[in-house]
């Protein structure tokens, strides 16, 4: 059923197979994760992915005026005090609203932007807020942003992501309707 070639020159082995198709898949996101996007092409573009297990992802797309900007991440407040999650239900988990914000993004103009507002030799901060539009439980925010802001810039959809949420099988299954109604 399998035929296997071995190049016994370099080391390397192929392994052809019969019958079967494999998917390709550029990561695991795209892999396990169902893609939806809010306000999807304009400058406050967000995305909601889940998880085939159910569980949330939620982060900024890659149109949104915050990742396209010239603006450089001067510093992340996290808006949010996780409380100490346990068991299999997330005990103790901060039941997130629709609208809470989660995260300030504190933003400065990028030095070589000529465009930059100054005053008296000051940068003008703009903060930014951002509410991942579900309602569930938090989970977890990316430890990974705090460590290097420009994760949220160069790779909103992957290393960037803001958080992760739960939701109970009725909310997930709105949610999923509620996003199909969006995309459609």
């Amino acid at each position: 059923m399998m035929n296997v070639n071995a190049e016994e020159d370099e080391g390397d082995f192929s392994i052809e197979s019969v019958g079967l198709k494999a998917a390709n898949y550029n990561n695991i996101v795209d892999r396990y994760f169902t893609k939806y996007y809010l306000d999807k092409n304009t400058d406050k573009e967000q995305y909601v992915f889940i998880h085939t297990n159910g569980i949330v992802m939620c982060g900024l797309g890659k149109n949104n005026s915050l990742v396209k900007s010239n603006y450089k991440i001067k510093e992340i407040k996290d808006l949010n005090k996780l409380s100490k999650i346990s068991g299999k239900r997330k005990h103790g988990a901060h039941v997130l609203m629709d609208n809470e914000y989660v995260l300030q993004f504190i933003l400065l103009p990028n030095e070589n932007d000529k465009n930059n507002s100054m005053t008296d030799g000051e940068a003008t901060e703009i903060k930014y807020n951002f509410s991942p539009k579900v309602k569930g439980k938090l989970l977890e925010i990316n430890e990974n942003i705090f460590k290097n802001y420009n994760f949220v810039k160069e790779f909103p959809e992957k290393y960037g992501f803001v958080c992760f949420l739960m939701l109970d099988h009725n909310n997930l299954q709105a949610l999923r309707e509620k996003l199909e109604k969006i995309q459609n």
